[in-house]
Order: structure tokens, then sequence, then C-alpha cells
């Protein structure tokens, strides 16, 4: 999780190299908006592991994958603030 900064720092340079590579002249700031919606939309939403709601008593290790995966949900909406 803690890669996701320096992860997210490469990703949009590589959209934009790529849209260039391919002749298209793009607003980075447009670019930066759909890449982030897609992320909230596509990741952050399903990182959550609802399926497992359903069981009677969590195991701590069902508490503690929901703990990680509610921080990382935190880490892609806090991107999305940004847009």
């Amino acid at each position: 999780m803690s890669q996701l900064p320096a992860i997210d720092a490469e990703i949009l340079p590589a959209y934009l190299d790529g849209l260039a590579s391919e002749g298209y002249k793009t607003d980075p700031a447009h670019v930066r908006t759909g890449y982030i919606g897609s992320l909230a939309a596509r990741s952050a939403l399903c990182a959550i592991p609802a399926e497992q709601l359903s069981s009677a008593a969590p195991t701590d290790d069902t508490v503690a994958l929901f703990a990680r995966r509610i921080r990382l949900t935190r880490l892609m909406l806090d991107l999305a603030r940004e847009v």
C-alpha cells in the first residue's frame, strides 16, 4: 500500500506518453481525471471483500484483510479527491 503514491506518479506520464505516441493531443488534467475516476470506480470499490461479510464469525485474518483493504480504498479515494 505504501507503494501506491510511487506507482501513481509513474502512471500519468505513461498514459500521456502512450497517447502522444498514438498522435493524441490531450490535456493532462483530463487524462488524470479519467485515470483516477476509473481507478476509484474499478479498484477502490472492489477492494473491499464484501462477499466475506456473510461469515458468522470473522477470523483475525478476515479482520486484518478488511483493515488493509479499507486503508487501500481510502488511499484511492484520497487520490480521487484531487480531481
